[in-house]
């Protein structure tokens, strides 16, 4: 991972990829495949997108399910503004989601966390322009 673009990107945020079989600490993920993945698809604006919404997030996490799932959301919902994602994800507990997820199995659990997470999205995006439509009336 050291040797590939995406880890500048963690770096800007802090973080570091270490391999599975080391304990993450703070700041720290075994995501460093999917990450590399989601760089080499979708580019470094996408990558640092996906990692500001996780770190903006209530209750973040880096778990590769939540990094790819996230990545999903902001694919599909491509059309809308980011700033606004950004904000919605502030309150969007994605611990919370993740460990309902993982209850789920044997659905996988990225997909679980990608519908979680667009419920969410959706419902505080939909709201937080209906809110600055009103301001403007």
């Amino acid at each position: 991972m050291v040797d590939h673009p995406a880890h500048g990107v963690l770096s800007r945020f802090g973080i570091t990829a270490v391999p599975t079989c080391k304990r993450c600490g703070p700041n720290e993920t075994h995501a460093g495949g999917v990450i590399k993945a989601i760089f080499d698809k979708h580019g470094e604006d996408h990558l640092e997108t996906v990692l500001a919404c996780i770190t903006a997030a209530r209750n973040g996490g880096l778990w590769s399910e939540t990094v790819g799932a996230v990545s999903d959301v902001l694919v599909f919902r491509s059309s809308w503004p980011i700033p606004a994602i950004k904000r919605a994800f502030a309150d969007i507990d994605l611990q919370k989601h993740r460990h309902f997820a993982v209850r789920l199995r044997p659905w996988p659990v990225r997909g679980s966390l990608r519908v979680l997470i667009d419920l969410d999205l959706e419902k505080l995006v939909k709201s937080s322009e209906a809110e600055q439509g009103s301001a403007h009336v």
